[in-house]
């Protein structure tokens, strides 16, 4: 009880982003969390950071999650929430494999909103998060945010463009423009992380699907057809 809202968040943040691994003291927190009567003392950062960090140290909470997608799902405004931090707790709640449908629609209606602020990371992790956690009518949420990935695709690194080009052949939602942006980026790029060429090779195999003749050129396929296999 002597720790207060930042001081709890604070804490998983640090251990989850050293990769220290502290199961009962992650126990603790989460327990004592989900005894408060409510979370209105806890600001935007903490209940984004949170999770979060339970997500980054592989420790399951499914109460934990429910109690703050509860919280969220409750507010009235999601003003004090910035981009970056709701991309953050999407980005836990996939990882983590919760699943919170009210918490998901009122996020996605809060970054409807606001998408043309959208950084290139924060819109990469949005879009996998709502692809990778399956929820309902998606495919409004990413035709309404592609004109901001075209707007920001060029500035992507290789992980944060191979998410989007994933995201967009899971939800099934075709947009050229798009998908020229990240042909054009491909490339002139040489280096991708296995996990990156995996995620390129789910979009090539979309883009065949739609009979489109954006896809993969032959030296880069192959690269990625080897890394799924």
């Amino acid at each position: 009880n002597e720790f207060s809202p930042q001081a709890l968040s604070n804490l998983v943040w640090a251990y989850a982003t050293a990769g220290e691994l502290h199961p009962l003291l992650f126990k603790k927190v989460a327990e004592h969390i989900i005894g408060l009567d409510n979370l209105d003392s806890f600001d935007p950062q903490h209940l984004s950071n949170i999770p979060w960090a339970y997500a980054t140290a592989g420790v399951s909470h499914p109460m934990l999650f429910e109690k703050v997608g509860d919280h969220i799902g409750m507010l009235h405004k999601l003003e004090k929430y910035s981009l970056h931090a709701l991309s953050n707790l999407v980005w836990a709640y996939a990882t983590a494999n919760e699943t919170h449908p009210k918490l998901f629609k009122k996020l996605a209606n809060r970054a409807i909103k606001k998408h043309q602020e959208f950084a290139s990371q924060d819109i990469a992790n949005f879009l996998w998060a709502y692809a990778a956690a399956g929820q309902n009518d998606r495919k409004g949420l990413f035709k309404t945010l592609a004109p901001s990935v075209e707007a920001i695709i060029e500035e992507c690194s290789t992980e944060h463009l191979a998410k989007i080009a994933w995201a967009y052949s899971v939800v099934k939602v075709d947009s050229p423009n798009i998908s020229n942006h990240i042909l054009n980026y491909v490339e002139k790029q040489n280096e991708f992380t296995s996990e990156e060429l995996r995620q390129l090779h789910q979009w090539h195999l979309w883009r065949e699907e739609l009979n489109s003749d954006i896809r993969l050129p032959p030296s880069l396929r192959d690269k990625c057809g080897n890394a799924f296999t």
